[in-house]
């Protein structure tokens, strides 16, 4: 299975120069992070169409929930994204949570494209669906990795980054429901 870790062993010198700097780095810079960004959405896609049996496993995941789409697309990328942290923490690396966060908004898009090739999510809903996917990704993946191995600063920045998205979740939730007062 390719992930980041595969993908830095075929790495340049200067891209694993890029990484090793960004995983020194709290606050690395745009280029080093587009640098990152590339190996592991490039290592995140490949382990979605791999072979057959992880694309199976994807249709399989999405057609098992089709009531709640963000639900089955967050599983998804969850758990794709808590295999690739994992697999990196094991071999001495990081995945900052920026990079994180851009490479869930990459699988969310693709695997929700899945899911309206599949007529799971129709098209129209798309962007919100990929939305919303993203916060049941990182609940997954927050189950999936052992955020107390993580370095302080950069648990500390995952936590905040997964509060801002409850925050958002929790917005957007009651921007949908109907308010009880309309016909007063």
């Amino acid at each position: 299975m390719s992930t980041l870790a595969d993908a830095a062993v075929g790495a340049s010198p200067q891209q694993m120069q890029a990484a090793q700097q960004m995983e020194n780095s709290p606050e690395p810079s745009d280029s080093n992070n587009n640098e990152v960004l590339n190996q592991v959405a490039g290592g995140a896609l490949i382990n979605l169409f791999e072979d057959d049996e992880s694309f199976n496993n994807t249709l399989n995941v999405l057609d098992s929930n089709p009531d709640d789409p963000p639900q089955a697309i967050g599983t998804v990328v969850g758990n794709n994204m808590a295999a690739m942290y994992t697999e990196a923490m094991g071999q001495g690396k990081l995945i900052p949570s920026k990079v994180m966060s851009q490479v869930a908004q990459i699988l969310s898009n693709t695997v929700t494209d899945i899911a309206v090739s599949r007529g799971i999510v129709q098209q129209g809903q798309e962007n919100d669906i990929a939305e919303d996917a993203i916060s049941d990704a990182f609940l997954v993946f927050s189950n999936g990795v052992n955020m107390q191995q993580m370095p302080p600063e950069e648990r500390q920045a995952y936590s905040a980054m997964m509060d801002e998205l409850g925050q958002i979740n929790q917005i957007r939730t009651e921007s949908n429901q109907p308010s009880g007062d309309q016909n007063v």
